[in-house]
């Protein structure tokens, strides 16, 4: 009976935390519209500013989430190892609510960061550790050979890339379709296959449309 009236007692508070957590995540999406109009600065604001509301009730998820979100907002702007400590935030999120997934994402992104840094080894290093890890998610195995395959074709190693599975990428956002997609003809044009670059190019018509 003590049990049943504290959790009578506790619900309420409890609903409102989530309520206030989803008027949160709403507020958050303000930050695509920033960032269509060049308030970027305004988008790493907010963005911040949800972070830290959401992380305080305890919603690591969708910290992490809205931390890998602003890392993205960050690495446009440039400012790469602002979103790599940003990403570190996130995976450190996630790692609190066991989503396995959104750490993944964390170090993938991580290693495309390293790329853009130049830093091919460690971003080669981070995909593998990543791979070499538990699968969560098949879908998620084609972003990650797209990200491994680009550190190794920078390094003049495209002969040891991955194949990149296009038709994996269904379902995934458009702007990571895109960057596998390029990944993929770098590695076909790096190996001399002109004519698999064309029938990727067919192939990519479809993710587009």
């Amino acid at each position: 009976l003590v049990r049943e009236a504290r959790a009578a007692y506790v619900a309420p508070s409890a609903d409102r935390d989530d309520s206030r957590v989803t008027e949160l995540i709403l507020r958050a999406k303000r930050a695509g519209e920033f960032v269509a109009c060049g308030r970027h600065a305004a988008a790493e604001r907010l963005l911040r500013d949800v972070v830290a509301a959401v992380a305080r009730r305890d919603s690591f998820v969708h910290a992490s989430r809205l931390s890998i979100t602003l890392a993205t907002v960050l690495s446009d702007r440039g400012r790469l190892a602002d979103a790599n400590a940003t990403l570190e935030e996130a995976i450190t999120f996630a790692q609190s609510s066991r989503a396995e997934d959104l750490v993944i994402e964390g170090r993938i992104r991580q290693a495309t960061i390293r790329t853009a840094e130049a830093a091919f080894v460690e971003a080669e290093a981070l995909c593998r550790a990543v791979l070499e890890g538990p699968v969560v998610d098949a879908a998620l195995r084609a972003p990650q050979h797209a990200v491994l395959a680009d550190a190794l074709v920078w390094q003049g190693r495209a002969h040891e890339a991955p194949d990149i599975e296009l038709d994996n990428l269904s379902g995934l956002e458009p702007r990571v379709i895109a960057e596998a997609c390029e990944v993929k003809t770098r590695v076909l044009l790096a190996k001399g296959a002109l004519f698999e670059v064309g029938e990727a190019g067919v192939a990519q018509v479809p993710a587009h449309a």
